[in-house]
């Protein structure tokens, strides 16, 4: 193998579903799906994995984490959706100390795609990456990441 077959293949490579997940694109915004990020620190990082600051859909439960990284990161966003959930309540707390802004916190996770797709414009990047678990809202992460999928491809 040399390479030009490693660079080909890897320029190839699709990704893996869950994990910074392009799926859809409509109006010149683009979604990703990321809902394999269950820490803050995974969340944090999607943030900078952008060229351009993405409206972040993120939250969720608490599984006894610390969310100081997310919030910090979070200012970097162009806009910050909250999906509801006790690892948000936590989030919310450090987001208000910081004066930093959000919609939010849905209860469901339609609330929170409409809310993004009312802040997007052509160009932008809307990803969900929670930070937290999906335990409450879905059944795990690949069931929240499915339904994130399904509902953006209905309602945008």
């Amino acid at each position: 193998m040399g390479a030009d077959f490693i660079r080909e293949s890897l320029g190839n490579f699709p990704g893996i579903e869950h994990r910074l997940e392009f799926f859809h694109e409509k109006g010149g915004v683009r979604f990703y799906n990321d809902s394999a990020a269950t820490i803050p620190e995974a969340a944090a990082a999607a943030i900078g994995a952008f060229k351009r600051a993405p409206i972040l859909v993120t939250g969720g439960s608490d599984k006894d984490l610390d969310f100081s990284h997310l919030a910090e990161a979070a200012v970097k966003a162009k806009g910050l959706i909250l999906l509801a959930g006790s690892g948000t309540e936590k989030l919310r707390a450090l987001l208000d100390r910081d004066g930093t802004a959000y919609k939010g916190p849905f209860d469901s996770l339609e609330a929170a795609i409409s809310a993004a797709i009312e802040k997007a414009v052509p160009g932008d990047i809307v990803l969900l990456s929670p930070g937290a678990t999906s335990f409450g809202m879905f059944l795990n992460e690949t069931d929240r990441g499915l339904k994130w999928k399904e509902g953006v491809r209905k309602l945008v």
